[in-house]
């Protein structure tokens, strides 16, 4: 008998993983207006590239058995919160198991942040099922952790 056991793996975006990474993000991008409500197209893949090695914005990447599967953007550079801007999943499946995934890594990544800043979380579209069980999540986390308060944008 042999089991299909799925093994995850969340961590930053580097340049390691461009490769690899690409396809879902054009997956993203090619869903971003129709399917995320976006007003814009969102960068090009290497403008995306650059402004994460920039640090303006963290890149969380979930991998499946070594494949990206899955990612969610975020960025610390606005002084009063941290904004989770992105929670993709590659041609949508799994989103919520994947994305509640990638929300458990975040919060572990965004610990001290979190002890001055608002989470806020403008989801859009697709995402926007997912504000319930974001919102749930967090405000456990943040109560068991001290944290201020979090802030839902829509």
């Amino acid at each position: 008998m042999t089991g299909d056991t799925t093994n995850f793996e969340a961590r930053l975006l580097t340049p390691d993983d461009y490769k690899g990474f690409v396809t879902i993000y054009n997956d993203f991008r090619n869903r971003a207006i129709d399917e995320y409500m976006f007003e814009l197209e969102p960068l090009g893949f290497e403008d995306f590239a650059d402004a994460v090695e920039k640090n303006l914005i963290e890149c969380l990447v979930l991998f499946e058995n070594t494949i990206p599967v899955a990612f969610l953007v975020y960025t610390t550079a606005i002084s009063e919160a941290i904004e989770l801007n992105i929670i993709h999943s590659f041609k949508m499946e799994n989103m919520v198991e994947r994305g509640m995934y990638l929300i458990k890594k975040f919060l572990e990544l965004t610990k001290s942040e979190r002890f001055d800043k608002v989470v806020c979380y403008p989801m859009l579209g697709e995402q926007k099922h997912l504000i319930g069980d974001i919102a749930r999540y967090i405000s456990d986390k943040m109560f068991l952790t001290g944290s201020l308060s979090i802030l839902k944008m829509r």
